[in-house]
């Protein structure tokens, strides 16, 4: 019955997220007169959206994992040694969250947004996406080209 309340819980939270977010992009057509504070806010509300979303899900699974005792006993037992498991997380994941934190931090101070017309490796395109991780450009001839934020 718990774990059916938070699967619950989770989805109507998930859904009011995407609830809201097309509440805020309808206060902004397309046909808009200021198309510049339309792509802003729609780059801005995808993202937030994309993180709410994540954070969700990861928070909900991991209330869902903690409700069946042999998983809980294996989450208590790997609280415990928890400094050592961070490090090495944190290690393995570095490239992940530079990646996470460029594409938040591309999301926020906007120096492109979506529609924005781009010149990458002498083919022109459109932003076409930004992502928590990467920019997709649809180049002039259809194609798509992936960008990532770390560049090693």
């Amino acid at each position: 019955m718990v774990l059916l309340t938070i699967l619950t819980v989770a989805w109507t939270m998930i859904t009011l997220t995407n609830f809201l977010g097309k509440q805020l992009l309808s206060r902004h057509p397309p046909d808009s007169q200021d198309d510049l504070e339309r792509r802003k806010v729609r780059t801005r509300v995808l993202l937030i959206e994309r993180l709410l979303t994540v954070l969700i899900i990861l928070i909900s699974t991991s209330a869902a994992l903690m409700t069946i005792p042999r998983i809980r006993a294996v989450g208590e037992s790997l609280l415990a040694s928890a400094g050592l498991v961070g490090i090495v997380i944190g290690l393995a994941a570095r490239p992940l969250l530079t990646n996470v934190i460029a594409g938040i931090q591309i999301a926020l101070t906007q120096p492109i947004r979506i529609d924005d017309v781009v010149i990458v490796d002498n083919e022109w395109g459109w932003i076409e996406e930004i992502g928590i991780a990467y920019v997709v450009v649809r180049i002039w001839d259809l194609r798509r080209l992936i960008l990532y934020g770390d560049p090693s």
